[in-house]
């Protein structure tokens, strides 16, 4: 924004000069940028310690008959989010009684995410912002650690665009959960 005429006597104000309009290329070499590695070996801490004790995916999937819902659902990859972000307060995800048995309903946020993704990636899109074709899924996975072994899987979608955060160093990634788990070794239900 600039003064209006009012400082520089000139309109339209060309009192521009004053800031920056950083390009793609300058905001990769910025000091925020930069101390990305520093600060994703410092969350990692969190996970070697235990205190994160989950497991983060993004999972795509691929449909045999041609579009969504037709014929199996296959992986096609399974891509650990690391350094492990944060998992802010699964428990907003209920349990909901139905007719056919309970149900987990809810969403969530995942914070602390390494700001060295990009926000294609983390929307499951091919570089250059390509989305998924018509016959494949993304979702994300939550996977909880337990002593005797490894916890359900829980699949979520992202329902919102996710924040890039670089006052401190994060993407943050709001998912809601979604139905169709696979199973806890991996096998997707047929």
């Amino acid at each position: 924004m600039g003064c209006g005429g009012a400082k520089c006597g000139q309109v339209p104000c060309r009192c521009h000069h004053r800031f920056t309009v950083l390009s793609p290329t300058e905001f990769t070499r910025t000091f925020a940028r930069n101390l990305t590695p520093c600060v994703d070996a410092v969350r990692d801490l969190a996970t070697c310690l235990g205190t994160r004790p989950y497991q983060v995916l993004m999972i795509k999937t691929r449909w045999t008959g041609g579009e969504r819902g037709v014929g199996l659902e296959e992986l096609v990859s399974e891509t650990y989010v690391l350094p492990t972000p944060k998992v802010d307060n699964l428990n907003a995800v209920n349990t909901v009684l139905e007719n056919i048995g309970s149900q987990e309903q809810g969403s969530f946020s995942i914070s602390q995410v390494s700001a060295r993704y990009t926000e294609d990636e983390l929307c499951g899109r091919e570089p250059g912002g390509i989305d998924i074709g018509a016959d494949e899924n993304f979702y994300w996975e939550v996977r909880l650690l337990q002593p005797d072994g490894l916890g359900p899987r829980r699949r979520f979608i992202i329902n919102a665009a996710p924040h890039l955060d670089l006052i401190n160093n994060q993407w943050i990634v709001r998912l809601i959960r979604v139905v169709a788990d696979r199973e806890r070794v991996g096998e997707i239900h047929h």
